[in-house]
Order: structure tokens, then sequence, then C-alpha cells
């Protein structure tokens, strides 16, 4: 969570008792705080404050306090005491939600300085986008928001349910839980008037630990055996497409998808049908499947792209992407001077590139559809937030910032 800091330190009227070594009035001064920090995550740095008198000598020997003024967490230890340099320091472990946090620090019965954080971003850890609208996870709590014209909309679902992945699918969102366990919620990105906490069961699907969805499609990975199994947006009924391939990884489309064996292979198949090994003996460390085109990287960072209904893949010149996202409208192309979207011709071996507005960093993870979103590399989430009525992404490109939830 990228924060702004503000701080305020209320001294006491008069004389503090103080150790042998000093003399007057002395107080507190914020030394060090985090610029990022993850909620649920222990910050890098050190809270730091430091005791001082009016002339600002360091006072050693002070009892410091800390303790949590809101948003929850934690912080180790809960006391201190200032050293030779007067500092006393605290790690901080910031509550899950996102919002305004605020911690504090006191000594003898001055008033606490107070450090308050405000989020200016919604942070995650994993995001996926579906036809209108994204989902992220934040720990294991499921937030979405409708789209990049309606970011405001940030919302969270399933509440009841500790997720570890996700994907969306036509309007629907499907969560795998600490256990495997799959849970699917619909969403009426016209009116809003589902129950967020409302879920429907896959009908016949075991514990899975990897999903993957498309347009009107969703797949997954089974826990016990690395099994494929698929069920589409619109019926929750589970369809295993193998009882043999082992697959470490999975990709859906719009009702295609292919996935990754141990030793590289891509695998593919079309709707329901059984899976067929696609040619060429290529060993792939990641795959991506869109509307009608999968692409893959062969390492270091070869890419290739194909019809996955059966056509061989095509080495794409000019490309040498870190990660791909493929989407029903957009493709995402994530390489080391930025983000780029473009257009795979596996017929023609080419792809055209789109200039995409100029984003700072390289992201951390992008996901790929008619709303294009990053995770940055401190986790805020942007997205490509101004499309036309088709779906294109309309000019002038822009990234927004996905505001940050409230308590």
């Amino acid at each position: 969570m990228r924060i702004v800091l503000a701080f305020a330190a209320a001294l006491a009227s008069g004389a503090c008792s103080s150790p042998d070594d000093a003399s007057g009035d002395f107080h507190l001064e914020l030394v060090q705080a985090p610029t990022v920090v993850t909620p649920g995550t222990v910050t890098p740095q050190s809270v730091l404050v430091r005791v001082v008198n009016e002339d600002g000598t360091s006072i050693p020997g002070v009892p410091v306090t800390w303790s949590i003024r809101s948003g929850g967490g934690r912080l180790t230890p809960s006391a201190d005491t200032s050293g030779v340099d007067g500092l006393a320091a605290a790690q901080w472990t910031p509550g899950l939600l996102a919002g305004s946090q605020a911690i504090g620090a006191s000594i003898y019965d001055q008033p606490a300085l107070k450090i308050t954080i405000a989020a200016d971003a919604f942070h995650a850890d994993r995001i996926d986008a579906g036809a209108g609208g994204v989902c992220g996870l934040q720990g294991t709590a499921t937030w979405c928001w409708v789209d990049g014209r309606n970011s405001n909309q940030t919302f969270r679902i399933l509440s009841q349910v500790q997720a570890k992945t996700l994907a969306l699918s036509d309007g629907n969102a499907c969560v795998v839980d600490l256990g495997g366990v799959t849970y699917c919620y619909r969403y009426d990105r016209y009116n809003g008037s589902s129950d967020p906490d409302a879920y429907q069961s896959v009908t016949g699907l075991p514990a899975i630990n990897a999903i993957s969805s498309g347009d009107t499609y969703f797949c997954g990975l089974a826990v016990a055996d690395g099994t494929p199994w698929c069920w589409g947006s619109t019926f929750f009924d589970a369809n295993q497409l193998s009882t043999t391939l082992r697959l470490t990884s999975i990709a859906a489309g719009n009702n295609v998808g292919c996935g990754l064996a141990e030793d590289g292979a891509a695998w593919c198949w079309d709707s329901f049908e059984a899976p067929t090994l696609v040619p060429g003996g290529h060993t792939f460390r990641q795959i991506s499947v869109g509307q009608f085109t999968a692409c893959a990287i062969e390492a270091p960072a070869r890419l290739f792209c194909w019809d996955p209904t059966g056509q061989a893949p095509v080495p794409m010149a000019g490309a040498s992407p870190a990660t791909i996202a493929m989407g029903f409208y957009t493709n995402l192309m994530n390489v080391q001077s930025g983000v780029m979207s473009f257009t795979a011709d596996p017929s023609a071996a080419q792809i055209t590139f789109n200039n995409l507005a100029t984003f700072p960093f390289p992201a951390a993870q992008i996901s790929g559809d008619d709303t294009p979103c990053l995770v940055a590399l401190d986790g805020a989430v942007y997205c490509l937030g101004i499309h036309d009525n088709t779906h294109s992404i309309a000019y002038p490109y822009t990234w927004e910032a996905i505001p940050a939830p409230q308590p």
C-alpha cells in the first residue's frame, strides 16, 4: 500500500520527569516510517522515533510505549527503551483492511506521537480481469470493481471465504479457498444488486489449486492429480477433460484452453474435448489463451503464438516478453521498457504493437480483457479505464489507480 504519512506530536504543557543525564522538557520525534506497506505483511523497515530535549539532544533510557490507534495489525515489541542515540524501534504489521491506519508512540504522560497512513490506491497480491469487471486478492480477501470507467465502485465479495486464487468470466468471479474448494459469485454489473456473499457451487468439481478463465469459460487443476477440469460461466457443471494428463499450469480462453506439463510441453483442447499435445517439442515457462489465440513464452524470452484448436506454435519476431496476458479483447505483454498491447497473427508470424501510455515501471502482474489492469511493483493496482462502445481501448491511453476501499 503506497501511503501518505501525516504525523503530529502533542507536548505536555509542564516539565516532565527525566533521566538523571537529561534536563528540561523532552519529547518524541519521528525518525523513520515505511513509505510502502502491504496489509497483513510485516514492513521491511522498522518504525523509529527519537527521544530529544528542547535543544535536540538525544535522551537515553526513556520508556517508549507503542500502540495501534486504528486499522488493526500489531507492533513488536509493544514497548521499548530509548538507546544511547535516543532511538526506540518497533516492527509494524499493518491490519488487513485497506484505508486509514494509525499507530502511536508515547512517553510518560505525554499525548502520543501519532503516525497516520492513508492508502491512495487499492493494493493486491493478484488480480484477474473478466468481461466488465476486475477482482483482486488482498491477503485472502477478495475485492472487485466494475471496470476502469467505474473504478470508484470497489466492493468486497465472499467475505466468508479465505481465498488463495481467483478468476473472472462473463460477470462471474470464481475463487478457490485455502482448502481448494471453489465458490462462484455472479455480479450484476448493470445495477449492482447481487448479494456480495452469495455463491453457487460447481457440481462435481474436486479440490483445485489453479484456476483460469476466458470470456465464458473456467478451467482448473485438481489438487490430487493435476488433471484439468472445465466448466461454463453460465452453468456450473464440471467436466474432467482427462484422467491421465498431469498439468502444472492452466490457461482458459473463449471456450478453449491450454496447459503446461512438468516438462514444459503444451497441451490444448477445444471446449470440453480431450487435450492434445501441441507439436514442436517446445519447453514453455508460461502460457496464456485469448479469444482465438494462445501464446507462450519459451526460455529465456521467446514468444510463440498459435491457434489452440490445432495449429503449431509460430515464433513472433520482435517480442521478448517477461510475461503475457491474453484477454477476450486485449492482449498485454510485459517487456523491459514497460507494458505494451499487441495483436498476434500466428498465421503471418507477426505481432502488431500498440503504443500504450507510458508506464513508469514494469508490472509485477498484468491481466488483459476489456479492462486491462496491472499490479505495480509496490502492489498498487492500475487499469486502462477509457474505452469506446466496442470494448476497444480508446484514446487517450490513461492508466488510472483503483482507489482503496474504505473500512
